[in-house]
């Protein structure tokens, strides 16, 4: 298993960085290689499939890493993940990472908002629902007790991409406030250090949801519609 952090090489090295991955990986051979990943702050969908047709990886993580993603990576390295496949359907061997988190799903259709807090709920989570950005932005102003956020995008009057600027530039504010020492009077949170919530983009457009333009604005990932519980679970569990 290699981890090769993509950002070192900048633009002017891209080439050079192709052709490490070349070097490693000859002629897109997989056979006796270890498997690559790329660590990248951003990175297209279209390059990323590129990179993976290619044989010049195998997957892309991104920054900054989370313990549970480097767990899956090495259990699909050993091969462990494959024979979890085998024991699909049972939440309770995957819930143990979100029980009583507190998660808020922001949505303005209610259908997609009760989907979304069924599936959450199966795996443990405390699931509040709102449906509109205006009210994630009342929900989300630091401190409070929510540990993650499945953000709609299409929303009439603030979508989830203005919604989540807006909560971005409230944990900057915060997180100035911490730095000051001045939040450390609120007893609650004495002990955060940096203020971010983990926000999850919902979206049925997946053209228009690449990483590179949720991480743009603020976001950690994204969910494409219709979703499943599995899906719902494997994008947030990874921030725990």
């Amino acid at each position: 298993m290699v981890l090769v952090d993509k950002d070192v090489w900048g633009m002017d090295t891209s080439l050079s960085f192709h052709h490490l991955l070349k070097e490693i990986r000859p002629n897109g051979t997989t056979e006796s290689l270890p498997k690559i990943y790329l660590l990248a702050t951003s990175i297209s969908h279209t390059e990323c499939n590129e990179l993976k047709s290619a044989g010049l990886a195998d997957n892309v993580l991104t920054k900054p890493l989370r313990l549970s993603v480097l767990i899956f990576c090495f259990q699909e390295v050993l091969g462990i993940s494959k024979k979890r496949q085998l024991n699909r359907g049972k939440p309770l061997n995957l819930g143990k990472l979100l029980r009583n988190k507190q998660i808020l799903v922001v949505d303005d259709n209610l259908v997609n908002r009760r989907v979304a807090e069924g599936a959450l709920k199966k795996y443990g989570a405390i699931v509040t629902c709102v449906d509109s950005g205006e009210a994630a932005l009342a929900m989300l102003n630091p401190p409070h007790n929510f540990d993650a956020c499945f953000m709609d995008l299409q929303m009439p009057e603030m979508d989830g991409f203005e919604a989540t600027q807006k909560i971005r530039s409230l944990e900057h504010k915060f997180n100035e406030r911490i730095k000051s020492g001045e939040a450390s009077s609120i007893e609650m949170f004495s002990n955060v250090t940096h203020w971010h919530t983990p926000i999850l983009a919902m979206t049925a457009d997946v053209i228009q949801a690449t990483n590179e333009e949720c991480l743009k604005c603020g976001m950690d990932d994204y969910v494409s519609k219709p979703f499943g519980e599995e899906q719902l679970y494997s994008a947030v569990a990874r921030f725990f």
